[in-house]
């Protein structure tokens, strides 16, 4: 047996136990701590147990910049996976966060000044 199924083969028999007995709610990160496999390896594993029906999507978080699903052991109705943000909506929640506009203030302020620093004696030249 190739060591990549053997690998997968223990993650899966792991991810079903732990979803079985414990209860929990999996993404590909949480398995992949609780199970010690690579995340890839955990979102293969989970993404084979949903094909075949053994678990559903109960929700998506927004994890790394990413929507990542969430699953839960038994059959049922997927969550809908929500929208992109648009452009102008990702501008707005950028600018929202404390700090990032006087950081761009002074990007720009400092850009501007290049090249006149010697003729405002900014050096005492």
């Amino acid at each position: 047996m190739a060591r990549n199924t053997f690998e997968r083969s223990r993650c899966l028999r792991d991810t079903i136990f732990a979803m079985q007995m414990e209860g929990r709610a999996l993404s590909k990160h949480t398995a992949a701590e609780l199970i010690h496999c690579d995340k890839r390896t955990a979102e293969r594993v989970l993404a084979h147990l949903w094909l075949e029906k053994l678990i559903r999507i109960v929700s998506w978080d927004k994890i790394y910049n990413n929507t990542t699903p969430i699953y839960r052991w038994g059959q049922g109705k997927d969550a809908p996976r929500p929208p992109p943000m648009d452009p102008a909506e990702k501008t707005r929640k950028h600018r929202a966060k404390p700090g990032v506009m006087e950081k761009q203030n002074f990007a720009k302020r400092a850009k501007r000044m290049v090249g006149k620093e010697v003729r405002l004696g900014v050096f005492g030249i």
